[in-house]
Order: structure tokens, then C-alpha cells, then sequence
């Protein structure tokens, strides 16, 4: 449909509100009708057919069930559709199937952690840089919490070496739930960027100022002295 429309377009000469038209309404009904054998007489009206292409364009596009790691379930007592298995339906209370990404061995909670387990995945080593920048956020954030940030680095790096129970997709999910955190981040910055750039420059020519200020008055005191020496 669209060689066609193309074909049209460079060979008639259209007027613009026509050609526009031709192309909304080729590229919807045009193609329903080739792919379907659906007339633009039948609006509204939807060919039965339609729901079986995009049915089967559905299954194309995804699989027909999502495989959870096990690294993110209690495998021993769930399936993988977290369902609890028959012989543990009687126990009480009934476990749990599912496990946190919050919580060891993920700990993807905090946005620093997110970040260092997104270093992890694509360089597939020490997340040196990450390191770097909590190292600098010290003096911001207590050593502690620094300290404890470090830890979870080491778990979700040795952890993710060994790739036990799939940790690796494991830690991808985790950290695709969790990217809210470092997105609203990123928007957050990128809000106040332009505030903070201005406050910068602004204290900057204040002390540029000042700075000016001081050499000028003191050049202006020894001048002054100068002349009462001569005098």
C-alpha cells in the first residue's frame, strides 16, 4: 500500500488537502482492505478476521508465557507460574513464592544500588565507577550507609559471576522494575539543572566581585600611602 500511494504520489499531480487525505485513509482502510478484503463502505464495522491477525501478531511479538528466573522464586516449593505446588498446598502457613528485588541477594532498592547493578550488567565486572561515586558521596551520605551500599555491590557481583538460578535475568528484572527510581532521578536533575547552574553563577560573579573589590582598594590604600610618603 504504501509503493502504491508512493507510485501515485510522484506520478499525478495531487492537490495537498486531497494527497493528505490519500495517505490517512490509504494507509488505515487501504491496508485493511488488501490485507482483508475489507471496503471503507462497511465503516464502522470490523472485519471478524482482524482479531485473529492481530492474535497472531500478539504471539509473534511475545511469548505465549513469561519463564520467571529462579532466582526470583522459592522454585523448590512454587512452579514457574508461582503457583504453589500440590504437596506443599497443605502446609500452614502457606509459603511464599515469589522473592524481593528489595532484598538480599538483589538489594536493588536504593538508586546508587541500581546503578551499580546496571554497571555489573554491562561491563560483567567490578562496577569501578559506580564505587567511585558513592565514594564521593560521602560526605553527603553517612559512611554507614556507604559502607552498606558496598556490601550489596559485593553480593549482587558475586552473585551475578556465578549465575546461579539465572541471577543474571534475575538482576535484568529487577532492575527494570526498579528504573522508576532512577528515572524520576534523572527528570529530577534535569528539572533543576538550569536553578542550580544560575545559584552556581551567580555565587561565582559574587566572589568574582568581591574578589575585584579587595585588589581594587587595596591598590587604591597603597597609592594612598605612596602619595603621603612623597609628601
Amino acid at each position: 500500500m504504501f509503493m502504491i500511494l508512493g507510485i501515485v504520489s510522484y506520478t499525478l499531480p495531487i492537490p495537498s488537502v486531497p494527497y493528505y487525505l490519500m495517505w490517512v485513509f490509504g494507509l488505515s482502510y487501504g491496508v485493511l482492505y488488501l490485507s482483508y478484503n475489507f471496503s471503507a463502505l462497511c465503516f464502522p464495522r470490523i472485519p471478524t478476521c482482524l482479531g485473529n491477525g492481530i492474535f497472531e501478531l500478539t504471539q509473534t511479538i511475545f511469548p505465549p508465557e513469561i519463564q520467571i528466573p529462579r532466582a526470583l522464586y522459592n522454585w523448590q516449593v512454587c512452579d514457574s507460574q508461582l503457583n504453589i505446588k500440590p504437596e506443599y498446598l497443605s502446609v500452614v502457613p502457606l509459603p511464599t513464592c515469589g522473592k524481593s528485588c528489595l532484598s538480599a541477594p538483589f538489594g536493588t532498592g536504593p538508586i546508587l544500588s541500581i546503578v551499580a547493578a546496571i554497571e555489573i550488567t554491562l561491563r560483567k565486572q567490578s562496577p569501578t565507577y559506580s564505587i567511585a561515586i558513592m565514594e564521593y558521596m560521602r560526605v553527603i551520605i553517612p559512611g554507614a550507609t556507604i559502607e552498606s551500599y558496598l556490601d550489596t555491590i559485593d553480593v549482587i557481583l558475586d552473585n551475578y559471576s556465578k549465575n546461579i538460578d539465572n541471577y543474571q535475568g534475575a538482576l535484568f528484572i529487577c532492575i527494570l522494575l526498579n528504573s522508576y527510581k532512577l528515572i524520576s532521578l534523572i527528570i529530577f536533575i534535569f528539572m533543576f539543572l538550569p536553578f542550580i547552574a544560575k545559584i552556581f553563577f551567580m555565587s561565582f560573579n559574587i566572589a568574582l566581585l568581591l574578589f575585584l573589590k579587595t585588589i581594587f582598594i587595596e591598590q587604591v590604600e597603597e597609592k594612598d600611602d605612596e602619595n603621603e610618603d612623597l609628601e
